[in-house]
């Protein structure tokens, strides 16, 4: 939690590394999880390419590179695309599809942080730095309030939790814990 909360909160550049450390590895969990369903996805490719667009999405909102980069990634999803067809899986369109939704699912939202930093003034980096508009305060406030959500949610479920929110995808979430979760998280906004 620390090192997440002053990764974006210390400079533009730990801003961005930080980011792209939870990327990669949000990525890599996601296609071990897929893994143990039998699905083979494409580990590198995807995670390139998830590294691309959060590298050239940061670019963007810093103002350094035109919204034109952001092409450079439709190369890099039909490379995925042509990797599949060379592959010897018996899933190919579960490996493809789970590889683009990694992309979908992990990179789209991430590549959305920059643009909540760059070019807003706010809270300031604890470091000095030459950007004139760049303030992390969105980003450590959504994870302040991420984590405040699970907080609640897992002490009110744990304590008079009874009603099973989705037993088949996680069999111990309750209703409760959700509504605690819930409350909690507005009650630190």
């Amino acid at each position: 939690m620390i090192f997440i909360l002053g990764g974006f909160w210390l400079h533009p550049v730990s801003f961005f590394l930080t980011g792209l450390i939870i990327l990669a590895g949000s990525q890599y969990e996601y296609y071990l999880m897929i893994r143990n369903t039998g699905v083979k996805s494409q580990v590198i490719p995807g995670i390139l390419t998830g590294t691309a667009a959060y590298t050239i999405s940061t670019l963007i909102a810093a103002g350094i590179v035109p919204w034109k980069f952001l092409l450079v990634i439709v190369p890099m999803v039909i490379l995925i695309m042509v990797i599949e067809l060379y592959r010897r899986d018996n899933k190919p369109f579960d490996s493809l599809a789970h590889t683009l939704f990694s992309i979908i699912y992990t990179v789209l939202p991430f590549s959305m942080f920059p643009f909540s930093a760059f070019s807003h003034t706010g809270l300031d980096s604890l470091l000095p730095h030459g950007i004139t508009a760049f303030s992390p305060g969105i980003v450590v406030g959504f994870f302040i309030l991420l984590w405040t959500n699970d907080s609640g949610a897992y002490i009110i479920g744990i304590s008079i939790g009874r009603h099973r929110l989705m037993e088949r995808i996680s069999p111990k979430k309750s209703w409760e814990g959700f509504c605690g979760g819930l409350i909690l998280a507005a009650v630190v906004a």
